[in-house]
């Protein structure tokens, strides 16, 4: 069988440990489906290849050094077909996700990152190997199935942060929309509710639910995942009789002008497990006959965007760094922040020294250091700017711990 150039590049790299041919392997790879800039993300994809040595080597204890040999830079190509299978070809959202997995030991052991990334690469017909957009689907299915599997295989132990945001209250009577002797059904019209329902629904680690940068509310929501640009307001159906496997979340498709005018205007995850089908109405009536009256009583509808909503989409669509004058408020702020993005070393020094009222630094710092985020926060920056044993620090631990350690493998 002849063999395309992208499985040829594969094939001779997994038997190559030098990291310089490594790289050189991974740029023509980036060429091969249209990257423009392949010096620029070659070298982030390094970056994160190292930095990932040095959480190892930290001694905080998030990866254990004993499996250093883990972060194996056969892996660096895999996380070239994440790149490439992400709509957006965001690189902040690759270590963390890459992070996640080698915390998972299961699937470390089973290389189940390279076995994906090789299914998919022989997977892709020869004839489509000049075509990159035809080719762009076969990587994406990848990151989304790596992303999903990842993410049933986290348990995040609670640390006092993750409890108060567990107790956060961020639903109210006006979340529940319909109930009846069977079912409760909750909208779940934010982030902090999605985290909050997926806990309740029986899986925390749904791509909507997870905590960290892993999180991909904003995404979904602002259809980034579909390939028709529909965006969805999600519904979490609890089933009262306690069973797990009755629970359903249920997606209304729509975007900007409204709700979806086709057919399948919905969207369905079984949550246990994990997996999302586009169906009919009447299709998902069948499966799931309780959600019935629901439908009578037109509860299930798609939330138009906010204003709010729609500057994420643009900040989604336009903004690359905090220090783009895009941001011109502390909301745009906020929004960037909680859209998952990351700030460079780099930035974090332009913000400390800026003048604008927008980038107030210790602000950010803050609500990276009790976010979500605080992964990403480089090293540098936290000896600097944060003083050992003081409070600011403490939260920084509770936040590490909750992302980085204590995870466990699920289904020994």
């Amino acid at each position: 069988m002849i063999k395309t150039d992208d499985q040829l590049i594969w094939e001779s790299y997994t038997i190559n440990e030098d990291l310089n041919s490594t790289m050189n392997r991974v740029r023509k790879m980036l060429g091969n489906n249209g990257v423009e800039d392949i010096n620029g993300v070659a070298n982030e994809l390094e970056s994160i290849f190292k930095s990932v040595n040095d959480i190892y080597d930290s001694d905080d204890g998030t990866l254990e050094r004993s499996n250093k040999r883990d972060n194996a830079d056969v892996n660096i190509m895999a996380l070239v077909g994440l790149y490439l299978g992400d709509d957006d070809r965001d690189l902040n959202l690759i270590k963390p996700l890459y992070v996640d997995y080698l915390r998972i030991p299961k699937l470390v052991k089973e290389g189940t990152l390279n076995k994906m990334f090789d299914n998919v690469i022989n997977s892709i017909p020869k004839k489509l190997f000049k075509d990159i957009e035809a080719k762009q689907k076969y990587f994406k299915q990848f990151n989304i199935e790596f992303t999903e599997l990842v993410h049933q295989h986290i348990q995040v132990k609670d640390s006092d942060e993750e409890e108060e945001y567990k107790n956060r209250e961020v639903s109210d009577n006006s979340d529940v929309i319909y109930e009846d002797e069977n079912i409760v059904v909750y909208v779940a019209d934010s982030r902090q509710k999605t985290i909050k329902y997926g806990k309740l629904s029986g899986n925390p680690n749904l791509c909507i639910s997870t905590l960290g940068t892993g999180n991909y509310y904003w995404k979904y929501r602002l259809g980034k995942f579909r390939g028709d640009g529909l965006g969805m307001t999600t519904y979490f159906v609890i089933s009262k009789d306690g069973d797990q496997k009755k629970n359903v979340l249920v997606d209304v498709l729509g975007d900007e002008d409204g709700p979806s005018r086709t057919n399948n205007k919905l969207s369905y995850n079984t949550i246990t497990p994990n997996s999302d089908r586009d169906i009919t109405q009447e299709n998902l009536i069948k499966l799931y006959p309780t959600l019935a009256p629901v439908f009578e009583q037109g509860k299930f509808t798609f939330i138009p965007y906010t204003e709010k909503e729609l500057r994420g989409f643009h900040i989604e669509e336009r903004v690359d760094s905090i220090l783009s004058p895009d941001l011109k408020t502390k909301e745009d702020v906020n929004m960037f922040i909680e859209l998952g993005r990351t700030i460079s070393e780099d930035e974090w020094a332009q913000i400390k020294e800026s003048n604008s009222p927008v980038l107030d630094f210790k602000y950010i710092l803050q609500k990276y250091v009790e976010g979500d985020n605080a992964i990403t926060i480089p090293q540098s920056v936290i000896e600097k700017y944060i003083q050992s044993g003081s409070t600011l620090s403490k939260r920084l631990d509770n936040s590490k711990l909750r992302f980085l350690q204590n995870w466990v493998e699920m289904n020994a």
